[in-house]
């Protein structure tokens, strides 16, 4: 597991452009609705002994600072938070800001105390040569799984691997499944997202919903129970906290 003394350093301009980030958040959007806080009760007491795999539905670059900001003030159990990111953001080359992407990302992520585990997404495997793309996803699945069999580890990730942009719930991609199969003390915790765009959030609050925590057993229990894959049996969880119109690829189920 990533240890204190593993953690990077940030630079002057990450710390200042994480500070900035994070200040332009709390001051000119709304603070978040948060439902189900009860839930992160459940979370805490399973740190004690065991990890979590908490996993949201995406909606914007602004989702992961409020959510790290609940994790941290509620969970006095969690020893380490270790956020999964896509590694374009840290490369100043396919950013979507350029070099800002980076920035912003490693500032924040230093500032609510988390480190940052870069994967290169299904839609970028392309983009990189064959074994830069093995040893960053090698990293990612080793990194993970020592993270979520230690006491007090936590895996933040969502598994739709990219921004929906019209606000529907993405197919789960492959990988959240392995974490979950391979760490008999990891529980998964599903966090609903609403209205967190930048163009949402400035004029009315988002809403954060936090489903129950459900136990490896029970997840690998619902995937047989309804024949679909792991991946798929987590995405339902998170679609039950979702209004219908905003299940996107798991309306099906309902």
């Amino acid at each position: 597991m990533v240890t204190e003394r593993e953690k990077p350093r940030p630079t002057f301009s990450q710390k200042a452009f994480g500070a900035l980030a994070c200040f332009g958040q709390e001051h000119f959007t709304h603070r978040p609705i948060v439902e189900g806080l009860e839930n992160l009760e459940q979370a805490n007491a399973h740190l004690q002994e065991g990890s979590v795999i908490f996993y949201f539905n995406h909606r914007s670059l602004l989702d992961p600072d409020p959510l790290f900001k609940l994790l941290k003030s509620h969970l006095p159990n969690l020893k380490l938070l270790v956020a999964a990111t896509s590694y374009r953001h840290l490369d100043p080359k396919r950013a979507d800001y350029g070099p800002i992407d980076g920035l912003v990302m490693k500032g924040v992520a230093s500032k609510r105390g988390v480190i940052l585990l870069p994967v290169i997404q299904h839609y970028d495997m392309d983009a990189y040569p064959p074994d830069v793309v093995t040893a960053v996803n090698y990293r990612f699945v080793k990194e993970g799984l020592r993270t979520l069999k230690t006491p007090g580890g936590a895996l933040f990730i969502s598994p739709e691997g990219t921004r929906s942009k019209r606000d529907q719930l993405l197919p789960a991609q492959e990988g959240i499944e392995l974490f979950l199969e391979r760490s008999e003390k990891a529980a998964t915790q599903p966090i609903a997202l609403m209205g967190t765009r930048l163009s949402q959030a400035i004029f009315e609050p988002p809403r954060v919903i936090i489903g129950p925590l459900y136990s490896r057993e029970a997840v690998l229990e619902k995937a047989q129970n309804d024949k679909v894959e792991v991946k798929d049996a987590l995405m339902i969880f998170l679609a039950e906290l979702l209004p219908p119109e905003n299940r996107g690829a798991y309306a099906r189920y309902y």
